[in-house]
């Protein structure tokens, strides 16, 4: 059986005009089955901006889950717990992007960050230096212009309530992403200072901690203060009561004792500040006016 009919010029005409439409349904002659004049048939294939947006392509992650979250809000049949799940899926995912943005600056930063010289110095009565640590304003000065090339911000907030101040140092990267930590200390009452230079005493030193903990910066040589607590006992008991009783006799104020010590209370003084508390009261009892 011949075709002659059934010409290629004939079959390209009968083809849709529309790219995304189907092809014409063909009958066992080869001739289309639809009758002529009859319009196509609706397409069920996607659209080309649908299938763009089936997968993150270029954009990422963030990007595909933008257009999927602005095809939702165009969509008024959409339910709304739909949008609620892609806005929680866009967020947890701009996090893990900060967080890692982050990582990755900090490990660059790191290795740039000098050892700080200590030029702080504590000293007894006599002027004997007990021990030396780093300043804070020596830390900033060399840390700033770092943390600044590797787009993070270094701020603190701080909280003073009974007799003690907290700082809280927040390091925040550009990402978007921080990480922080907090230091409580007592209020630095040694020096006969006032209440507010006690106040700012304590939180430069909570600054300086606070810094060197979120950095991992390192200064010149061990700070003593905390050699000494990792290295050295506490004083025994009874000699915590002697020096109570020694506080007591010649008039002095125990917390301001202790604070200058550098300890929360006589209990936690460690063996080797026994004598210089016992010089400290001795100075103290001889200054006592008759």
């Amino acid at each position: 059986m011949t075709i002659a009919n059934d010409s290629p010029q004939s079959l390209r005409a009968a083809e849709p005009r529309d790219a995304d439409a189907s092809p014409p349904n063909l009958g066992r002659r080869g001739k289309s089955s639809r009758p002529e004049g009859q319009a196509h048939p609706p397409t069920s294939k996607t659209p080309a901006s649908r299938r763009r947006s089936a997968s993150p392509g270029r954009g990422g992650l963030d990007g595909a889950l933008l257009r999927w979250i602005a095809e939702t809000v165009a969509d008024p049949q959409a339910p709304p717990e739909k949008l609620d799940r892609l806005i929680e899926l866009h967020e947890r995912a701009r996090a893990r992007g900060a967080q890692s943005a982050f990582a990755r600056a900090l490990a660059a930063l790191q290795p740039e960050l000098p050892v700080i010289a200590e030029r702080g110095e504590i000293a007894d009565d006599d002027g004997r230096v007990q021990w030396r640590y780093a300043l804070w304003e020596d830390i900033n000065e060399a840390v700033r212009p770092l943390l600044a090339k590797h787009g993070f911000s270094l701020s603190f907030r701080t909280c003073s309530e009974a007799a003690r101040v907290t700082v809280t140092g927040i390091l925040l990267h550009k990402g978007g992403h921080a990480e922080e930590t907090s230091l409580s200390l007592p209020l630095d009452l040694s020096g006969c200072k006032n209440a507010v230079q006690a106040v700012g005493s304590s939180t430069s030193y909570g600054k300086r901690y606070v810094a060197q903990a979120l950095l991992n910066v390192t200064s010149r040589g061990a700070d003593d203060d905390a050699q000494a607590a990792a290295t050295f006992s506490a004083i025994e008991p009874a000699q915590a009561d002697e020096l109570r009783q020694r506080v007591a006799a010649v008039g002095a104020d125990e917390s301001r004792l202790a604070a200058y010590l550098g300890v929360a209370s006589l209990a936690d003084l460690p063996a080797e500040k026994l004598g210089l508390a016992q010089d400290v009261l001795a100075g103290f009892g001889r200054r006592r006016p008759a």
